[in-house]
């Protein structure tokens, strides 16, 4: 309900007239159609002749149509000299029309300030009320309770547009209106599993002292009573939730509450994420002409995990998104956010473009808590169409080693495990050869070997190559092909001149150097080829 402002009066005279309904700001011009409502709330006929109505600056005399005598239990319209016949439609046969002596009430009415004066044929205020602040042109200020003094709570805005001139004020029954005016919860932002408070802020609009009852969750937590035109401040204390978004259906309830619009409230809000729940996992900031920037991240929780107003932004300031994005990311799996739609990308419109020279990348919750962060330089790797690709999940986000350039053919591994992804990193480099010997004779038995490689590097360029017992070459197994840190190469005994290696020792070289640090680490191992 909006209440303006009111200046408020003291009656001179108490009497059974009340001013009961102004219409002071019409939807565009005011002239001709402003209007002043009285209501003989007595049990008499009282005469009204030579009577008057006044605002701050002029003074006018009333000239009732036909009659000078107001019913009882009646009400009656002011209408200006020149009125139109604007309410015609509205006015119920009863009504006593009065119009002044010129062409406006008092000096036309203020629409954001100005006061009201019916005044009797002795020159004595029978009723007077004031405003001093603007409602929404088109809609009158009616009186609630008609017998009750012109206080400021004993008026409101009508419900509807040209009001109710001569007819009950529509909002005759907001005698007793409790609802909710505001909710929060202190401290605010929540951690995870962090005791908090909720607050529940009630404020009786009404004129009458209202008895209520507050629920949350279909719970009561509280009795109260409200005085007029006062607030009143519930609180409940709540024990620490899971991260994520939560919901508080509050109710309050009010015998012959009027307007229950106002009397629920439903209450969401978030509890923050610890830092890493979310990892920046993949990002692709120099795609090929016409395809988008984006970022991919992975749900390293063990449950579902509601990306609601989550944002991905290039300050470590965070604002609230343009857009949001509701997506539920099941526990282990990937989303990806960028600033285009496409495939089952994740739209966030504000979403920042990012420098190929290297940009920072962070990740926000809802609560506007960062959950990871990226520095990234193009030394790193990803550019020309590959992405940039996280390499382990154990390493923290923004160790250069953490990162290098995708080596999937298509350049870029959206929704799924990344190409160079490793779940640990081995202290020392290990070789396995596997059957060894082997028979390269075509029999179908033992034709190849299998060559297993654990690196200490977690990204590294890794050359293999088969030498003879005099140091001859005889086959490149690998040359500086870019390796996570273990995986395996076969080799069937085919020689660098395609003819199979006869039988005897041989020694396979392995050497790995570190992408980052340029660091090497070698390893000599022997094969053996035997006839089976």
């Amino acid at each position: 309900m909006h209440v303006p402002a009111f200046v408020i009066f003291i009656n001179l005279l108490w009497s059974q007239i009340t001013i009961s309904e102004v219409m002071f700001d019409l939807d565009g011009a005011d002239s001709p159609n402003e209007f002043v409502e009285l209501y003989n709330f007595s049990d008499e006929n009282i005469a009204i002749k030579n009577w008057q109505i006044a605002d701050k600056y002029s003074t006018d005399e009333l000239l009732p149509d036909g009659f000078t005598i107001f019913p009882a239990n009646q009400f009656a319209v002011i209408l200006e000299g020149d009125y139109d016949g604007f309410y015609d439609s509205l006015f119920p046969e009863e009504v006593l029309l009065i119009y002044v002596d010129d062409l406006s009430i008092g000096n036309g009415l203020g629409n954001s300030a100005d006061s009201l004066y019916l005044i009797n044929e002795s020159g004595v205020v029978i009723s007077e009320m004031g405003w001093s602040s603007s409602i929404k042109s088109g809609y009158s200020l009616e009186k609630i309770v008609l017998d009750f003094d012109n206080t400021e709570n004993n008026w409101s805005r009508s419900l509807d547009s040209l009001g109710t001139p001569g007819t009950v004020n529509s909002v005759a029954s907001f005698t007793i209106d409790v609802g909710i005016d505001s909710v929060y919860v202190e401290p605010f932002p929540i951690a995870p599993f962090q005791e908090f408070d909720l607050f529940i802020k009630l404020k009786n609009e009404g004129i009458l002292t209202a008895s209520s009852q507050v629920y949350i969750n279909s719970e009561l937590i509280e009795n109260t009573e409200i005085e007029p035109n006062q607030s009143e401040l519930i609180s409940s204390h709540e024990s620490g939730q899971a991260s994520g978004a939560n919901t508080y259906f509050i109710e309050v309830t009010t015998e012959n509450d009027y307007a229950s619009e106002n009397d629920t409230l439903t209450y969401n809000f978030h509890i923050q994420y610890k830092f890493g729940d979310i990892l920046i996992n993949e990002i692709m900031y120099d795609p090929f002409s016409g395809d988008p920037e984006w970022v991919e991240i992975i749900n390293q929780t063990e449950t579902e995990v509601t990306l609601d107003n989550w944002k991905i932004s290039d300050k470590d300031d965070w604002q609230f998104p343009d857009s949001t994005f509701t997506f539920d990311l099941v526990a282990g799996n990937f989303a990806v956010i960028s600033g285009d739609l496409k495939d089952n990308y994740l739209l966030q419109y504000d979403f920042p473009p990012l420098n190929n020279s290297g940009d920072d990348v962070y990740l926000f919750d809802p609560t506007g808590k960062m959950i990871d962060y990226v520095s990234f330089e193009d030394s790193w790797g990803g550019d020309d169409g590959f992405s940039l690709e996280r390499i382990s999940y154990f390493m923290e986000s923004n160790n250069p080693q953490n990162w290098g350039t995708c080596i999937h053919p298509s350049g870029s591994t959206p929704f799924s495990e990344n190409s160079i992804f490793v779940t640990a990193l081995h202290q020392l480099g290990t070789v396995s050869i596997s059957p060894n010997p082997f028979s390269p004779d075509g029999d179908g038995f033992e034709d190849e070997t299998i060559i297993l490689y654990q690196l200490p590097y977690s990204n590294a360029y890794l050359r293999m190559i088969v030498y003879d017992v005099t140091g001859r070459e005889i086959a490149l197994l690998t040359d500086g092909s870019v390796s996570t840190n273990e995986g395996t190469i076969r080799w069937d005994g085919e020689t660098r001149q395609n003819y199979t290696c006869r039988m005897g020792q041989y020694l396979l070289y392995v050497e790995a150097t570190d992408r980052q640090t340029g660091s090497a680490w070698k390893s000599i191992e022997r094969i053996i080829v035997a006839k089976k």
